[in-house]
């Protein structure tokens, strides 16, 4: 036995070279291709399609070396494995910086900047409603000397870390067949919960803390030790202080395990009963009841619940999109799956495994504790509870249950082929079926793998433009905000002077006049005058960026019926006498336009 176990870890070893090689491959591409310039639409446009192919792969044969060492070796050469998957996400998150990006999130994580110098400038967080992550930020920035932009790209990797290291120490606590373990274990190695790696939110750092809370919990629970008890209380309290919306789910996890302790038929193994229930109820009421807006988004919901009042729904502006523009359904099932493939992916399989775990209880064949049933009911309720969010508007994007339901469906994935395997008796044909089981073992790591690496960046694939944010923005803001009335009268065309001036000044501290962002007319108004200027009443400033240069046709390059702007209405801005070019760093240009409308 211990021969054919050395022989079986030797052919492990020398697969995992493959896997070495490939990712030596992808290392070597990124380093030889240039850092970007200037804002790229893509970071999967940047290398080729080669480089691409090397990656997956390298994750795909280290899942392989690992489902080897599962089911035909008792060796270590899943250390191996493991190895391969985690070098192939520290390249695939860290591809912002090897890209030379001076910033990688726009939107709400350059507001967030703004947070963390406000509590540089006034020594406080008040109204500050998302204070950890901002005061996690100050601290950091000071003890290592770097800017507050590096740090804020950095944590969400730390956040990834701290997530996949969970994940690896919460298997053993919930499973205990090594077989088990390794099967589930390439699964919760993937990188599947997109931006919450790669961008400076609260909520995703909230995100990546739950398996280090799970983990906990289910360690308290199933040992006596103090220090595990302390720890998971310290790091619940953290987890639901970071986000609010974490924190309400939280709430909804522990009372679905409360209650599965419950269930007929269910294991329960406590030793010391925590309550957590309790606990994060207590800490959530107690915190958020402070902020107002939290009670306003409150009876916002209640109120779009029962029909008292409610906007579109994510589902019906996707549906008037499709109205409006009759794309072909290639490309609205191309969207479909790069936006959310891997969510329905995930809980369709995960709705199999419930299944599976109905049967066997049905037939007595097996016994499951109250975590896994806990965890199967959160994954349901979350996937389902996402939906709900999709076709009702609910203020919190769906997106945000369905996070929550890929990390319990992710969890429970690798026992969707060990009980079939292990549990199920095949009277005939067991060989075949067995196949089939391994088969389709393979090519849902290969699904999953795919749309992991896909999904971790935005792309055009599902309509969607790179986050980076240039130095040469920054630049840009600071002429504008340096130049007069320049800042108060202004049109954007893909670009926000209002978040690059919280980034730059802070939100309390920086300027509190700030116009709301305004667009300039469809086609710069030349589909109804001659000039720009016809289409204004007064002067403006005109701020055009790279990226709103490029995006209509690398998005939407079939589409341009629908285009706001084209590549030569930019170019007849040059040309129009009412229009002077103020400012130009190759990145951001900024005209002033004369109006002349009456």
């Amino acid at each position: 036995m211990h021969r054919e176990t050395r022989s079986e870890d030797t052919r492990l070893e020398k697969g995992a070279l493959v896997g070495v090689a490939l990712l030596i491959a992808a290392v070597a591409i990124a380093i030889i291709v240039p850092p970007a310039e200037r804002y790229e639409i893509s970071v999967y446009g940047a290398y080729p399609l080669y480089f691409w192919a090397c990656l997956v792969g390298a994750m795909l044969v280290g899942a392989l070396v690992i489902l080897g060492s599962a089911v035909r070796s008792t060796g270590r050469s899943w250390i191996y494995g493991l190895c391969l998957i985690l070098i192939s996400n520290a390249l695939l998150l860290s591809l912002p910086f090897v890209r030379g990006y001076f910033m990688y999130f726009r939107g709400d994580p350059m507001s967030h900047i703004g947070y963390t110098i406000d509590i540089l400038n006034t020594g406080d967080v008040l109204g500050n409603i998302y204070p950890l992550i901002h005061l996690l930020t100050v601290a950091l920035s000071a003890a290592t000397g770097w800017e507050l932009r590096t740090i804020a790209m950095l944590l969400p990797l730390v956040g990834s870390v701290v997530y996949f290291g969970s994940m690896f120490y919460l298997l053993p606590r919930l499973f205990e067949s090594r077989q088990h373990i390794l099967m589930a274990l390439p699964f919760v190695m993937l990188p599947i919960l997109r931006r919450a790696h790669t961008e400076y939110r609260p909520f995703g750092l909230a995100v990546l803390l739950l398996p280090l809370v799970l983990y906990l919990f289910v360690a308290s629970q199933r040992t006596p030790a103090v220090g595990f008890r302390a720890m998971f209380v310290i790091a619940l309290l953290s987890m639901i202080l970071y986000h609010p919306l974490v924190g309400l789910f939280a709430v909804g996890i522990f009372l679905i395990w409360f209650l599965g302790r419950y269930v007929p038929r269910i294991r329960t193994e406590d030793l010391r009963p925590t309550s957590v229930v309790s606990i994060s109820a207590v800490v959530f009421l107690t915190w958020y009841s402070n902020f107002t807006g939290i009670i306003v988004r409150f009876d916002i919901v209640y109120e779009a619940i029962f029909g008292i009042s409610g906007g579109e729904s994510p589902a019906d502006n996707y549906t008037q999109t499709v109205q409006e523009s009759s794309p072909p359904l290639i490309d609205i099932l191309r969207v479909a799956v790069f936006r959310l493939g891997i969510e329905f992916l995930l809980f369709a399989l995960g709705f199999a495994f419930i299944a599976v775990m109905t049967y066997l209880l049905l037939k007595d064949r097996t016994r499951i504790d109250t975590f896994v049933f806990a965890s199967a009911a959160t994954l349901a309720v979350f996937s389902l509870g996402g939906v709900a969010f999709l076709l009702i508007d609910l203020i919190v994007p769906h997106e945000r249950p369905f996070q929550i339901g890929k990390i319990f469906s992710i969890i429970l994935m690798g026992g969707l082929f060990y009980l079939p395997l292990k549990r199920i008796d095949w009277p005939r044909h067991e060989s075949k079926l067995r196949a089939i089981v391994g088969v389709f073992l393979v090519v849902t790591l290969l699904l999953l793998t795919g749309l992991s690496v896909a999904g971790a960046h935005q792309s055009p694939a599902e309509s969607e433009s790179n986050h980076q944010i240039t130095e040469m923005g920054f630049t840009s803001a600071t002429w504008l905000s340096q130049h007069g009335t320049a800042a108060d009268r202004h049109l954007e065309a893909s670009y926000s002077y209002q978040r690059y001036s919280h980034a730059l000044y802070g939100l309390r501290t920086g300027p509190d006049d700030i116009p709301p962002s305004r667009s300039p007319p469809a086609h710069f108004g030349y589909d109804e005058n001659s000039f720009m200027g016809e289409s204004l009443a007064d002067d403006q400033y005109l701020l055009v960026s790279h990226r709103a240069r490029i995006f209509y046709p690398e998005v939407y390059p079939d589409y341009q019926a629908n285009w706001r702007y084209t590549p030569e209405e930019f170019d007849r801005l040059e040309r129009d006498p009412t229009i002077m070019r103020a400012y130009d760093n190759g990145d951001q240009t900024q005209y002033l336009v004369n109006g002349t409308a009456e």
